[in-house]
């Protein structure tokens, strides 16, 4: 079970079956740039900018992955896309998450291979933040399941700073 802390304000951490797994860096500069550093282990495996003022984008300053990431679409309210090499990750979020608990599906190639499920309730304030629960399916290979919750961490990131 993958399981992600995110703070209103502060570091994303996630953990696979209790284990520290990703730890996410974010750092606001002049109330307009959010960077993001993603470490696995000890060492920095990507880094994103995310303008808050529109037009709101971001953008990868640094990556080391076997496969490319590429952020294809930041904008639309409720969804991102990712092209890792030649395949598309999606990830859909659910705007009404607070009804239903289910707050994300995370798509690669148009199927369905994950569920995310809010795990606590939002915060407010500096003590605020989001408990999330990703639930792949049993026949994911660990390959996607890596690159989908790099954008996952992603999509994050940028929705939650």
């Amino acid at each position: 079970m993958i399981e992600l802390n995110i703070p209103n304000f502060g570091n994303i951490n996630v953990c696979n079956n209790g284990e520290p797994c990703f730890f996410v860096k974010r750092k606001i500069l002049f109330l307009d740039r959010v960077f993001s550093e993603y470490f696995e282990s000890d060492s920095m495996v990507l880094k994103t900018e995310k303008h808050q003022i529109l037009p709101c984008r971001a953008k990868i300053l640094f990556q080391n992955f076997k496969k490319r990431i590429k952020i294809l679409s930041t904008f639309n309210l409720f969804t991102n896309k990712f092209l890792v090499n030649q395949d598309v990750i999606k990830i859909v979020d659910n705007p009404f998450y607070i009804f239903s608990k289910n707050f994300s599906k995370i798509y690669y190639n148009q199927v369905l291979i994950a569920k995310v499920k809010l795990k606590s309730r939002i915060g407010v304030g500096n003590k605020g933040g989001i408990g999330l629960i990703v639930d792949y399916e049993s026949d994911v290979e660990s390959e996607v399941i890596y690159y989908s919750l790099i954008c996952y961490l992603i999509s994050c990131s940028i929705l939650n700073s």
